[in-house]
């Protein structure tokens, strides 16, 4: 199941990076941030899946620390890299290791903190993790649910956590109240469809 859940399908130069991670000698080679991200998403979904949410506890802590370690690695060579660091406070969260989420989750911010696909990542893992953020993570928080609330496609995502989590809609309405009307209403119109369609059984 983990060896399924981890397979690798990627081109050209993904066994000398698997090996490159897995600490065996490849010479000097360099690694594209297009390789490094794909591998880094291959890990994060192989902890996402449901047959992921599944496995025993001893072999989900087996998994997480593989991902701990991809993401460490990679941060070797390329320790700007947000979308790494993401990765580091998303298993670390999920070990139990607060500091180390902190410190990761922190970095990601400070190396990405206006992109918006990352903040949409990094929005729901912030919320789950709300009581354990740092005073300056629950800031950048904020600053992710700003981001979103600006973009094109991070509505469908807020509107979705209103739905799910009542702790959330204080804080989503807070940072509401300070947009634009254009803004307001927009959210607002995907709010009464999303619980029209709730209410219609869709």
């Amino acid at each position: 199941m983990i060896i399924a859940l981890f397979s690798l399908s990627f081109a050209s130069g993904i066994v000398a990076k698997q090996e490159f991670y897995a600490g065996k000698p490849t010479g000097n080679r360099a690694f594209s941030l297009l390789s490094d991200h794909r591998f880094l998403s291959n890990c994060l979904a192989g902890l996402t899946t449901l047959q992921a949410r599944l496995l025993a506890q001893q072999n989900r802590q087996v998994a997480l620390q593989k991902c701990d370690s991809i993401s460490q690695n990679i941060l070797q060579t390329s320790p700007h890299d947000a979308y790494a660091w993401f990765v580091a406070a998303y298993v670390n969260f999920h070990l139990g290791n607060e500091a180390r989420f902190n410190d990761a989750l922190g970095k990601s911010y400070d190396f990405a903190s206006y992109e918006t696909w990352l903040a949409k990542m990094r929005i729901p893992l912030a919320e789950r993790a709300f009581s354990s953020l740092s005073a300056a993570n629950s800031t950048s928080h904020l600053n992710d649910l700003n981001l979103a609330l600006n973009s094109n496609t991070g509505g469908a995502l807020l509107v979705s956590l209103y739905m799910q989590n009542p702790d959330f809609r204080p804080r989503i309405s807070a940072q509401l109240a300070n947009q634009p009307t254009q803004i307001q209403a927009s959210f607002l119109a995907a709010l009464r469809r999303n619980i029209q369609g709730y209410a219609n059984g869709n």
